[in-house]
């Protein structure tokens, strides 16, 4: 709801912050950036347990524009090969891997 720092146990000068959701009712695309003060972040980490939306997008392209670096995280991937399984008659593993990182790059 809120952005959440957790300070490196190890190197002082090392916050991770967990910032809320983009496109939620309290932080809309259009004022999210400066709700959660982006230019006060070094680096991003952007984290979907889907595929990358449009806010995933325009959150990149004005982290871009910041002249700041990202990673895209795609996390449970193990929910989509169960549902690829589940759902494929000729279902292999590597392919579906291959696709999801397709997605992501594009």
């Amino acid at each position: 709801m809120k952005p959440e720092p957790y300070p490196h146990p190890q190197y002082p000068n090392v916050t991770l912050w967990d910032l809320p959701g983009i496109g939620t009712p309290n932080f809309t695309a259009h004022q999210y950036l400066k709700q959660v003060e982006f230019e006060k972040f070094d680096f991003f980490i952007i984290i979907s347990a889907g595929r990358f939306r449009e806010n995933d997008a325009k959150l990149a392209q004005e982290i871009k524009k910041m002249g700041k670096s990202f990673y895209f995280v795609r996390a449970k991937i193990d929910n989509d090969l169960h549902a690829a399984e589940q759902s494929q008659r000729e279902y292999n593993q590597e392919n579906t891997l291959q696709k999801i990182r397709e997605d992501c790059i594009q």
